[in-house]
């Protein structure tokens, strides 16, 4: 304050003013933007979290489908068809084609396999025939030593016969635990044995 009566203008001093007032005005208007910034984050990210469900649901469907349908592949049925959304996204579509090449892959390997069975029983089941028809044609009537002779060993040339079977399926499966490129050299050459 300057007083006016002193020569110059008077002397500055300052003076302190004390000002008091309720508080709680204050902290309503604090409580309410708070409550006002906390209830529209939650509803934004309620809204980021649906949108994101709804994203990765529609994302993730070609891959369900193509889960779908490889869980139909079975033994008996070979059928895979992958839906057209996973052939035509780039990131599934190497699975789609890799998943075809190994189910085709499966495929051979089960129907040589099958064949390669049926081949050997129908050998030696031809072979078992073929012996128990020699032992009984000796059995059926009295017959010299010679006969009886050449009757065992027609069998004994059949037993060995379905000996080399046996051993070649065991081979054969010897080597369909291990070596994978060996194993298809090794397959087609005992499948040939049995169809030639």
């Amino acid at each position: 304050m300057v007083d006016p009566g002193e020569k110059g203008g008077g002397i500055r001093r300052y003076v302190t003013v004390y000002y008091g007032a309720s508080a709680s005005r204050v902290w309503k208007a604090v409580f309410r933007v708070v409550s006002f910034y906390a209830f529209s984050s939650l509803i934004v990210l309620a809204a980021t979290g649906l949108l994101m469900a709804w994203l990765l649901n529609r994302g993730l469907a070609p891959l369900r489908a193509l889960a779908t349908g490889a869980a139909r592949v079975s033994v008996v049925s070979w059928e895979f068809a992958p839906p057209q959304s996973a052939r035509q996204s780039k990131e599934l579509s190497p699975l789609v084609i890799a998943m075809e090449d190994l189910l085709a892959g499966l495929k051979r390997s089960f129907e040589q396999q099958r064949r390669f069975a049926g081949d050997a029983a129908h050998e030696l089941k031809t072979s078992v025939a073929v012996v128990k028809s020699s032992l009984q044609l000796l059995q059926m009537k009295k017959r010299t030593a010679e006969e009886y002779e050449a009757g065992l060993e027609r069998c004994l040339s059949d037993c060995e016969r379905m000996e080399q079977i046996v051993a070649q399926m065991l081979t054969l499966a010897r080597v369909e635990e291990g070596r994978t490129g060996e194993s298809r050299s090794s397959r087609r050459m005992f499948v040939n044995a049995f169809t030639t």
